[in-house]
């Protein structure tokens, strides 16, 4: 439903932006959503890693490469599409440095 969400803002003229993982871009099309032409950000994925301490690490590297997308491109506020987790508690702490945020419970 965000896809669908953003699509339509998006297509309504919105500043919207969509940041999502690769997988996110392939649900996107499996919904024959073009993100073509739109404000759309793929962050890394820090998913499948070996160890715990490798997948705090690639957690925190992720958030801050979100910090540093949402403060580059002046997003003033970002929605989580997704239950709370690590990468929202993690934006938690270092959301001063970037903007106000929400997160959807989604189950």
């Amino acid at each position: 439903r965000f896809f669908r969400l953003f699509n339509f803002m998006a297509g309504h003229g919105h500043d919207i932006h969509l940041l999502t993982s690769g997988a996110g871009v392939v649900a996107c099309e499996a919904l024959g959503i073009q993100l073509t032409g739109r404000k759309v950000h793929i962050l890394d994925s820090h998913a499948g890693t070996k160890s715990r301490l490798s997948n705090h690490w690639a957690a925190m590297r992720s958030v801050l490469a979100l910090v540093r997308t949402v403060r580059r491109e002046k997003i003033r506020h970002l929605h989580f599409g997704q239950n709370p987790g690590a990468l929202t508690f993690l934006y938690a702490l270092l959301s001063r440095f970037a903007c106000p945020f929400s997160v959807s419970l989604v189950d």
